[in-house]
């Protein structure tokens, strides 16, 4: 009888990254030992040692074949509900080949036996000199983000208005504080516990770059200009509510004064923010002394795992380019700003074919190999009168044969995805004697047929302009250049396909 002998595996790797106290390491493999790599079937390790290179964690494991097993370990945060456990992975391998072990099957009967321990000392995240790791994805959990930008703090305080302040969100499960918290006499003084079933973090956008960290003691300062995100990751948002609390910041001393808090109540779904005009919150800032000091504005957006899709660690959607690839060509919201034309590099002699598409005048070689196999230095383009996203710039950069093109989508009032770039459009409602004053409205707020009718400017337009240098002579006039704005995102995947 031949059949395959039974090794106990020690998995035993070394984390170097610093890792919150409610992290745990994992183990994860092509085995059914190792959870054939689904992630609630993964194998928690134990800790077993701190050093100044990091912490080591370890644990045992019999494996009983194939000839070659597959494993990757995996940073995560264990929920455990009633007998099943979740987790919300923060970090995972995702090296292109995974690790390994060999066995080599022998003639054995007694599948009980055991070969003699064999140690795996890793790094996680090192594999074979590359390093390379990933964030995680949804396995189950919705992610809830509170978005503090726009100078969204005001306060009424005269005695604070021209302070520093930080901030700092901690969630709080509203289904473990009712039923473990009797509500007594001085109720108004208990504290509540912040919820350790949650996954929180915090980013902060400024013109130096980008910070991306677990929130500290005293949370993020908020600058007039910044954009902090913060983060949450729960199994249960209709059960979770956050307090904000607000920090006088005293650069003299590390220690900072708590001045106040606010509330933001339980996030369901995006279709009830939607419908009830919630999506931008603005709730009050209660002093210590129970009295309204000030405001602050959120943006909350709720993000759902998608259904029906299960999602193992098997492979990574990490990007992996093959060694000696030519560089791509890459049209920047179709064919990038070519409403002023463009004189090529390089001339060529070859006859040419112009190819028209509405408002699109382009020049390419008459070659017989494909267009992208050109440098893009020694194609003669002419292109003029182009806007960017537009169904004539994206199909021009498809006839010149750009491999990918970039470009943006926004929502209309009328919940229709549309491209453009801006948040935010000019347009001009009125004219006096040759002039025409423009108005900044948000993409968001206009429908489709507004955006496609009215006469749109781009937002970085000077409130007032001058008629007679509103359009160029040779540019389509009136309605025939704004009419090709704003095509939605299902036409220009119909133009394309």
């Amino acid at each position: 009888m031949i059949c395959r002998v039974i090794y106990e595996v020690e998995f035993r790797v070394l984390v170097k990254e610093k890792l919150s106290p409610s992290d745990s390491v994992l183990v994860t493999g092509s085995c059914e030992q190792l959870g054939e790599w689904t992630p609630n079937r993964c194998i928690p390790l134990t800790r077993i040692d701190r050093t100044e290179a990091g912490e080591i964690w370890s644990t045992n494991i019999k494996v009983n074949g194939p000839q070659r097993t597959f494993y990757r370990y995996v940073i995560a945060q264990i929920i455990r509900t009633d007998d099943d456990m979740n987790l919300i992975i923060k970090r995972w391998e995702t090296f292109k080949e995974a690790r390994y072990l060999i066995f080599n099957e022998i003639e054995k009967h007694d599948l009980t036996s055991t070969e003699q321990p064999q140690e795996c000392f890793d790094v996680f995240g090192c594999y074979k000199n590359t390093v390379r790791t990933d964030i995680g994805w949804l396995t189950g959990q919705s992610e809830i983000q509170l978005r503090f930008h726009s100078n969204s703090l005001q306060i009424w305080s005269t005695n604070l208005r021209d302070k520093t302040l930080s901030l700092k969100v901690s969630p709080i499960d509203l289904k473990y504080q009712q039923e473990n918290e009797e509500v007594t006499s001085e109720s108004a003084n208990q504290a509540y516990t912040p919820t350790s079933k949650v996954f929180i973090q915090s980013a902060i956008l400024r013109l130096s770059g980008c910070e991306t960290n677990i929130q500290s003691d005293y949370g993020a300062i908020l600058g007039k200009d910044d954009y902090i995100i913060v983060k949450i990751q729960t199994f249960e948002p209709e059960n979770v509510t956050y307090h904000i609390d607000f920090y006088l910041v005293d650069e003299s001393t590390p220690l900072r004064k708590h001045i106040g808090f606010a509330y933001v109540l339980p996030v369901h779904s995006n279709l009830e923010l939607a419908d009830s005009k919630q999506l931008n919150r603005t709730v009050p800032i209660i002093g210590l002394k129970h009295n309204p000091i000030g405001q602050i504005k959120i943006d909350v957006l709720l993000i759902t795992p998608l259904q029906g899709i299960e999602q193992k660690f098997l492979v990574s959607a990490s990007k992996y380019w093959r060694e000696g690839r030519r560089p791509v060509n890459v049209g920047h919201r179709g064919l990038g700003k070519t409403n002023t034309e463009h004189v090529p590099l390089k001339h060529h002699s070859n006859d040419t074919i112009r190819h028209r598409s509405n408002d699109l005048s382009l020049t390419a070689i008459n070659s017989s190999s494909p267009p992208s196999s050109m440098p893009p230095t020694t194609r003669p383009v002419q292109t003029k009168f182009v806007s960017e996203n537009t169904l004539a710039s994206f199909t021009g950069a498809f006839q010149l044969g750009f491999d990918f093109v970039e470009f943006d989508v926004q929502l209309s009032k009328d919940k229709i995805p549309v491209v453009y770039h801006d948040f935010q459009v000019a347009i001009t409602l009125k004219r006096k004697f040759h002039q025409a004053e423009l108005f900044v409205v948000p993409v968001k707020d206009l429908t489709l047929p507004q955006l496609q009718s009215l006469k749109i400017y781009h937002a970085s337009k000077t409130d007032v302009i001058k008629i007679e240098d509103d359009l160029d002579e040779d540019e389509p006039t009136g309605q025939e250049q704004f009419s090709s704005l704003f095509p939605t995102l299902q036409e220009l995947f119909e133009q394309l396909d």
